[in-house]
């Protein structure tokens, strides 16, 4: 009886010593199973830090060669949602401070395989785009109400990069182009007339300082002057230079519109006059043209493709127009013409054949 007892206890113990390390063995792998679906469940909700670090101790559990490349690739994929988000926020940050530049270039950076952001980061793309190029065709026209073009132009430029049939910037770039020619037009013919008074005002100079020696030369000569002031000199030159000589002491010569004065003795007077500036314009459309002198009553007949065109005036420094369905030329073509000049009380006629500037 004694010895079945004791047979009957030392099996127990057998059976109890088998069991304790099963039981503890079967314990840590439930353990590390548990563990394994906290780090999952971390990493689906977005808390990469703390899935990490779960993911990095359950690598040093003794259960976790069956999972290692597994937990490897976890790590990996971690790493990548985190600094996709960084970047997604980064840009949304960007696009509250209107930097659409930095937002989109943050927003390309957002990883396909960030599937919470990824879709998002693309419609944000588009969305940010048109907000761009709204932005600046908004400065375009802004600098062009200041009759800044140029700036103007550069931000449609801009807009155009990203989206080159744009049709609102190609428009807008279209007009303000023209604008911008327009005014370099006008600065042209300002440059033009300035650069004529400064001729005559040299030329007054000039004289100033050759009438004091020219007084008697002048005084001998009133008599004749006065008995031959209904006489005319006719000069009728193509584009050869061409001289009328005057009983009154001075030569008058001309070449291609215009007419130049110079004492009999051969020096200049600032008494010249004619045409001197024939250039295209845009605004209004057409010839301008100037006729310079001193008080000389003069008529031009201008030779135009759908005819002649008169006109008659006193010269200025004042610009005239020919308007654009007049005159049927435009720059580099050649403008010719005739032209009737009265010259203290003396007729000079002559003939041109100019280049439109």
């Amino acid at each position: 009886m004694k010895k079945k007892k004791i047979k009957i206890i030392v099996a127990s113990l057998i059976l109890l010593a088998l069991a304790i390390p099963t039981s503890v063995y079967g314990y840590s792998y439930h353990s590390y199973d548990v563990n394994l679906k906290n780090a999952e469940t971390l990493l689906a909700d977005e808390k990469y830090d703390e899935s990490a670090k779960a993911f990095l101790n359950l690598k040093a559990s003794k259960f976790s060669n069956r999972d290692a490349s597994l937990i490897d690739t976890k790590v990996k994929l971690i790493s990548e949602l985190k600094q996709s988000k960084e970047v997604f926020n980064s840009a949304e940050k960007l696009l509250d401070e209107n930097k659409y530049i930095e937002a989109i270039n943050s927003l390309k950076n957002v990883k396909q395989i960030d599937k919470s952001r990824y879709d998002k980061a693309q419609e944000k793309i588009k969305e940010v785009t048109n907000l761009y190029i709204t932005d600046n065709i908004a400065k375009a026209k802004a600098e062009a109400d200041n009759k800044h073009y140029e700036s103007a132009i550069a931000f449609l430029d801009t807009v155009l990069k990203f989206d080159q049939k744009n049709e609102v910037a190609n428009n807008l770039k279209v007009t303000y182009n023209k604008e911008l020619q327009s005014i370099k037009e006008v600065e042209a013919s300002k440059q033009a007339i300035d650069q004529a008074s400064q001729i005559q005002q040299g030329s007054t100079k000039e004289s100033n300082g050759t009438k004091s020696s020219s007084v008697n030369s002048t005084a001998s000569n009133k008599s004749s002057s006065s008995s031959n002031a209904n006489n005319t000199a006719t000069s009728k030159p193509t584009n050869n230079t061409t001289t009328a000589t005057d009983k009154s002491g001075y030569t008058v010569t001309y070449n291609d519109s215009w007419f130049r004065v110079h004492l009999n003795s051969g020096v200049a007077t600032p008494e010249g006059f004619g045409i001197q500036v024939i250039q295209a314009g845009s605004q209004p459309g057409g010839i301008y043209y100037n006729f310079l002198g001193n008080n000389v009553k003069y008529q031009i007949t201008f030779h135009l493709p759908k005819g002649d065109f008169k006109v008659s005036d006193v010269s200025s420094n004042d610009f005239h127009l020919i308007p654009s369905d007049i005159a049927g030329l435009t720059k580099n073509q050649i403008l010719s013409g005739d032209i009737t000049a009265v010259y203290k009380g003396k007729t000079y006629t002559g003939s041109f054949s100019r280049v439109i500037n």
